[in-house]
């Protein structure tokens, strides 16, 4: 169990907390987002962030906003951004270092990679999206990341709207 909790604070909880700490400062950086609001005020402004942002065709976000508003936006979207970008990371990580040769990459055509590589995405997106049973290993462990991934975007919000930076070239 303690191990457990630790392995969910390094690999999710601290992250999840960084992550939403970059992206909610930019939100409150470029003025969408109000310092002065409650959590409720912010979860408010965000659902509205992402409804206008579906309206447009061209969004003012970036691409790691977008990502995250894709995934839901608040502690659920960041979690399920963290997820989604471990696992690219990994299949990339796979990829380079256990790379098969382009023969075996294109034995079956181009557009039948191109087919597996989307069919692949969508794969990844859905388990992104169910992030908890991602990181545990059990079903009695589950609650332990929610709390811990709930925690860190707590955490990385409470950060950004004291507008707390983080000088590391000192």
């Amino acid at each position: 169990m303690i191990l457990e909790a630790f392995a969910a604070i390094t690999k999710l909880g601290l992250p999840v907390a960084c992550l939403s700490w970059l992206i909610l400062s930019q939100l409150y950086n470029n003025g969408k987002l109000d310092r002065k609001e409650d959590r409720k005020s912010v979860a408010a402004s965000l659902k509205a962030i992402k409804k206008s942002r579906r309206k447009e065709k061209r969004s003012k976000l970036n691409l790691l906003q977008m990502k995250w508003m894709q995934f839901g936006g608040g502690f659920y979207g960041s979690a399920a951004l963290w997820t989604f970008i471990c696992i690219e990371i990994l299949e990339i990580y796979s990829l380079v270092f256990n790379f098969p040769g382009f023969e075996k990459l294109f034995e079956n055509g181009f557009f039948k990679l191109l087919v597996s590589l989307a069919l692949n995405q969508i794969g990844n997106f859905v388990n992104a999206i169910v992030w908890f049973h991602y990181w545990s290993d059990n079903r009695q462990s589950v609650w332990i990341w929610i709390l811990v991934g709930y925690a860190g975007y707590l955490l990385g919000m409470t950060v950004a709207k004291q507008n707390l930076r983080f000088n590391f070239m000192q």
